[in-house]
């Protein structure tokens, strides 16, 4: 087992938002981990067992490497979409199932559930700026089945649907924007239709319709150019195929010969279907396999009852949630815990901490133009510490919005979170 000083420094970061369940910034790693260290009363013998655990669980994630298969797959591909942010919360799992407070298939299913919301995030463009408070709030403790509260948290946050991941898909140019991910795709595609092993190690991503179009193509596909821009690096115009060289910019006639002795699914499928190549059959193509890509990324049809106490505990406040009729017990600022009973005292809360901790950027924040209505057409006016009065009359999701915001221009929105009643 063997890491590197730059990896080891993020497995310290990730080990640390896992045991603190708080956000912790790459600058403030050592000093976290001094304080977490005298706070556990650790001596040298034990801080280290502690770590060799961890680090096993961590080598175990960056090389798929568990002893279960299907973990094993959902976290290649979760390693592949590149979003390790979800570290801190696997450390969790894995140490969970270590101690039997999980069984592996509960395991496998919310990995399978994290690999499916990351990849439909993805291709509908979600920002990514919010799964760092997610992941936070998953660490946490909880005397409920984890896999139920995996599903409420994730539905809560912005979980794309059917209907708009299929929209998205059909024009996302996925091989221009991720070719990993391109190639990630087509594999489950065609794991999902054969029961045969494929070497992929050894296959390579086909545009169909070629990057570079021939004068043949031109002729033989009416408005083939603009086809091309618009489709060629949706997942409709691409295959997988062990001869990408040899087929080059062939024209779809000759390709099909090559995709009918295929022993790729995917490519055999395209000559059977296709008698031509062009804008429609991309399109109809690309219909169907993001029918069958919702069935591999599933999104979870959880009923969504007893929403109070989904809410309940701790969230990053750029978590997407409704929190309408919901309660603040405690507002927490970079580690600061300030208890609160209302959304108009956690907005006072707030800006008193900005005022104190950061005067200068509390002085732009009220010529700042979509903020200075806070300040202005006062109806519940309250008064700051520094002597400026605050509307604080808004609905809970407005309070929420307005302090996500004031937390992205302070560049503290990953050390802010909140905890509902």
């Amino acid at each position: 087992m063997f890491i590197n000083n730059n990896i080891f420094a993020e497995f310290i970061r990730h080990y640390l938002i896992s045991k603190t369940k708080k956000a912790v910034k790459r600058e403030n790693t050592y000093s976290v981990y001094k304080k977490y260290y005298y706070e556990q009363n650790f001596n040298a013998k034990e801080a280290v067992k502690e770590l060799y655990t961890n680090v096993r669980y961590y080598s175990q994630l960056l090389n798929a490497s568990t002893e279960n298969k299907e973990f094993n797959k959902a976290v290649s591909h979760i390693n592949t979409l590149d979003k390790k942010v979800l570290y801190p919360y696997l450390l969790k799992l894995l140490d969970m199932q270590v101690k039997q407070e999980i069984s592996w298939n509960e395991v496998v299913d919310i990995a399978h559930l994290l690999e499916s919301y990351i990849y439909r995030r993805m291709i509908c463009s979600v920002p990514s700026n919010a799964l760092n408070g997610l992941v936070v709030s998953l660490t946490n403790k909880e005397n409920k089945n984890e896999l139920e509260v995996v599903e409420r948290r994730l539905l809560n946050n912005n979980f794309p649907t059917d209907k708009e991941f299929k929209e998205k898909l059909l024009e996302y140019p996925i091989y221009k924007k991720r070719k990993d991910c391109a190639k990630l795709t087509l594999e489950v595609l065609e794991e999902s239709k054969t029961k045969e092993t494929i070497d992929f190690e050894k296959t390579q991503v086909e545009h169909i319709m070629p990057k570079k179009l021939s004068t043949d193509w031109r002729i033989e596909v009416t408005n083939a150019e603009s086809t091309n821009r618009q489709y060629g690096d949706t997942i409709g115009n691409l295959t997988l195929t062990g001869y990408n060289q040899e087929m080059s910019n062939k024209v779809y006639t000759e390709k099909r010969k090559f995709y009918s002795k295929s022993n790729i699914v995917l490519s055999r499928e395209i000559s059977e279907k296709y008698e031509v190549w062009d804008k429609n059959s991309i399109v109809e193509r690309a219909k169907n396999l993001a029918d069958e890509l919702c069935r591999i990324f599933e999104r979870p049809t959880l009923i969504k009852k007893n929403i109070a106490d989904t809410y309940k505990g701790e969230h990053n406040i750029l978590d997407e949630l409704d929190v309408t009729g919901q309660k603040p017990a405690y507002l927490i600022i970079q580690e600061h815990d300030y208890q609160v009973s209302t959304w108009g005292s956690m907005i006072v809360t707030f800006f008193n901490y900005i005022w104190e901790n950061d005067s200068m950027t509390y002085n732009k924040l009220k010529s700042e133009k979509t903020l200075e209505w806070l300040f202005s057409n006062i109806r519940n006016p309250k008064v700051l510490k520094n002597g400026d009065v605050i509307e604080t009359n808004f609905s809970a999701n407005t309070v929420v919005a307005v302090l996500a915001k004031v937390s992205e221009m302070c560049g503290i929105s990953e050390e802010v979170s909140y905890i509902l009643k």
